[in-house]
């Protein structure tokens, strides 16, 4: 599996296809994540970080009600970048790194506050022949032009599965597990409240004919 990434990323920066490396990191990390190599973990977090231009070296003060992070407005952007941020905390809760982990939990909670699920809302996902890298915070975004054909269309985890895990691994990643408000029972009671509500819902999903009449133009 790492031999064929290591040649999915190296065809990519040949080509200067940025979404594809982007879409490459993530997926090394999973393989990571699921052969519990967490040693390569660090390593490839980094390199998803950068890719979706997240970085946090800066100190983030837990008071201040105003809190900047990179947003997203890409779908594919934005299925990346949380998929990142939830790794991300759960590596950094294992390794013990608290400080990490909670600006990293901050950021997920910020793109989930804004909605940014919706970009995605069916787990369908095109990789488009242009997209926007961000370089920071307040950096404007610039647009880059990939090389032609048609766009990938991914399917991703399931909006509805990413807000579940969110909330478990806020519950699993805050320390105040007693006190007059815990929020680890505060994270864990939501996020089963709000899974009671959904499951009587009908999950949104894209239909095969939508994905064959994308248009390639």
């Amino acid at each position: 599996a790492f031999s064929t990434l290591d040649d999915i990323l190296n065809a990519a920066d040949q080509l200067g296809d940025l979404s594809i490396k982007l879409l490459t990191h993530i997926l090394k990390l999973r393989t990571c994540f699921d052969a519990v190599l967490w040693d390569d973990v660090g390593p490839s977090l980094t390199y998803a970080e950068g890719a979706l231009g997240l970085s946090y070296d800066d100190e983030i003060d837990p008071d201040k009600k105003e809190k900047t992070f990179v947003s997203f407005e890409d779908p594919f952007e934005a299925s990346m970048a949380v998929h990142a941020l939830i790794m991300s905390v759960v590596y950094y809760t294992h390794v013990g790194d608290a400080t990490s982990a909670s600006k990293r939990l901050m950021h997920l909670h910020a793109l989930l506050d804004s909605d940014v699920v919706k970009l995605f809302r069916t787990g369908t996902i095109q990789v488009r022949k242009t997209r926007y890298q961000r370089r920071s915070a307040c950096a404007n975004s610039r647009q880059i032009n990939l090389k032609s054909g048609p766009p990938l269309i991914i399917k991703c985890t399931h909006p509805r599965v990413l807000i579940q895990l969110a909330y478990l691994v806020s519950s699993v990643a805050k320390r105040d597990a007693v006190g007059r408000r815990p929020r680890r029972k505060i994270f864990a009671a939501e996020g089963i409240n709000m899974w009671e509500k959904e499951i009587q819902k009908e999950i949104p999903r894209a239909s095969s004919s939508s994905i064959l009449t994308t248009d390639f133009n």
